[in-house]
């Protein structure tokens, strides 16, 4: 059999099995279900890893054992005695009605050998709660060990460095798909994020070796491993020399983020749980760390953001402004400001509204300008997102922008892949934005005012004050036409009647959280 024919298999049994723990559990608790799935999978890879690492050890040194062992005692992780999956699969036969006890044990044995690395990872994972899982002790039984045997079919490693990172691919874009319908995020705006979106943004940031990258609302962990992926040395070669941190406040997500990059063996990451507003827990001596790339497709429109902690905040992140409790964007973007190194780079993925609005969150950007942090402005098409037809922008700031006074503002709301469903940022269309913010970057100076005309401009500070520090980038980028063009067609008639919708349904939250909090009946 080919060596691609072996690939293809391997996937097609990861599938398998995944699509059969679905079919089986759905009677169950789908988001404690889903955790002991996860749990069980990273398990059987951490077996998967340390049984081939062996297998290369007894062929580099020839059966020397105790050379062996010396080897594998500083391995990524420690098997205890006793805790390999075949032993596991055997007991679990032998000894049914104690499945639950036996994986509780196995889990917390190779939990407790592995502690930096997996400290906390199961805490909220107990095979012999079948309450738990909304199952009887009989169908929980049951499920336990079709959950060792569907697990156990999975060839998660292998010695093949190409044959490795297919199948690590293949799983994560299944656990990907698998979780949110398991552990009940199924329809959550901000797990389903367009990967162009996230690509584009890692290309504009270019992050380089040395870097220290942050995500304060990091969700699944997606644009992190994104920008690990992208990390270049001087030379523009692959570099493994960076640091990666995120904080996330969904406990169930940050355990998938925690699985991802321990099967990507990103395994220094630190992922924190918590709010990063009310409790952020990435500090030192009192002091926020200080991050030189800072990423995030935050959350859009963020209610309830730490409105009530701002005025005395410890850190001192809001005095450019304290936006209002049920638009926290602002606020999340003054944070990952006050965290930025002298050197550091800010790319962040926000609604169009943020652009315009008046009030505190003008005063924000009229500080954002007024300390020359604001580097470019670039409109995206509609209809990018799973969860919202809106259009959405990438904001760069940077604290070393040195005697660079101009902002670059890049239209790209016309180039995209058109589908019923949900548009689509092709290859051209990303290659075009990057190329066009690298030439603002190198080339262009004080006196250039144009680098594609009806595509982008280059702005003085000045100009956007005369503007009311609006950032809406049809101010500044001239189309052909100074009319507002009408929809050609019926979709796009029912895109502006939607786009309508939504915010006029975001109108109606806001008033009926006034009321509730002026207590009017």
């Amino acid at each position: 059999m080919s060596a691609i024919s072996i690939q293809e298999n391997m996937l097609r049994e990861i599938q398998i099995q995944l699509s059969r723990l679905h079919d089986f559990s759905r009677q169950f608790d789908s988001g404690y279900t889903g955790r002991c799935v996860l749990a069980m999978v990273l398990l059987k890879y951490i077996n998967d890893y340390q049984d081939v690492r062996y297998q290369q050890y007894l062929r580099q040194y020839q059966g020397d054992h105790d050379l062996i062992n010396r080897k594998m005692e500083r391995e990524r992780f420690v098997l205890p005695l006793g805790t390999n999956f075949i032993t596991l699969h055997k007991q679990i036969h032998s000894h049914r009605l104690s499945a639950g006890n036996i994986l509780n044990q196995y889990t917390r044995s190779i939990e407790l050998a592995n502690e930096h690395k997996l400290g906390d990872l199961f805490r909220d994972v107990d095979f012999n709660n079948a309450t738990r899982a909304g199952a009887s002790e009989s169908d929980w039984r049951q499920f336990l060990v079709h959950l060792v045997a569907a697990v156990g079919k999975m060839t998660l490693v292998v010695a093949n460095n190409n044959n490795k990172e297919i199948v690590r691919e293949m799983l994560l874009s299944r656990i990907l798909s698998y979780w949110p319908i398991m552990s009940g995020f199924t329809g959550t705006e901000h797990f389903y994020a367009p990967t162009e979106l996230h690509s584009l943004l890692i290309k504009l940031m270019a992050p380089k070796a040395g870097s220290r990258i942050f995500d304060p609302a990091c969700n699944n962990g997606s644009l992190l491993i994104e920008a690990a992926s992208a990390v270049t040395d001087i030379h523009n070669n692959p570099s493994d020399n960076y640091a990666l941190y995120g904080q996330e406040a969904l406990a169930e997500i940050v355990i998938l983020t925690r699985i991802q990059m321990l099967l990507l063996e990103l395994d220094d990451a630190q992922i924190t749980i918590g709010d990063p507003i009310r409790s952020p827990l990435l500090t030192k001596e009192g002091e926020l760390l200080e991050f030189d790339v800072l990423i995030s497709n935050l959350p859009w429109n963020i209610h309830n953001w730490g409105h009530d902690i701002a005025l005395n905040d410890k850190f001192n992140r809001f005095n450019w402004g304290i936006v209002p409790e049920m638009k926290g964007d602002w606020a999340y973007i003054q944070h990952m400001i006050s965290a930025a190194s002298p050197k550091g780079r800010i790319g962040v993925i926000i609604p169009h509204g943020l652009l315009f609005r008046e009030g505190k969150e003008q005063q924000v950007r009229k500080a954002i300008v007024e300390n020359n942090l604001l580097d470019a402005v670039i409109a995206l098409p509609s209809n990018l997102f799973y969860f919202t037809k809106l259009p959405c922008v990438i904001i760069l700031l940077d604290k070393n922008r040195g005697e660079k006074k101009e902002v670059l503002f890049i239209n790209a709301s016309g180039e995209f892949q058109a589908d019923k469903r949900q548009n689509k940022l092709r290859v051209e269309d990303i290659t075009h934005i990057v190329s066009v913010y690298k030439k603002f970057k190198e080339e262009f100076g004080v006196n250039n005012d144009r680098i594609e005309a009806q595509y982008s401009a280059v702005v003085l500070p000045q100009e956007i004050a005369t503007n009311d520090y609006n950032f809406n980038v049809s101010r500044y980028v001239t189309s052909e036409s100074n009319d507002t063009p009408l929809p050609m067609n019926i979709g796009e008639l029912e895109l502006d009647i939607e786009i309508l919708k939504e915010e006029l349904d975001e109108i109606r939250q806001n008033i009926k959280l006034n009321i509730q909090k002026l207590n009017i009946q």
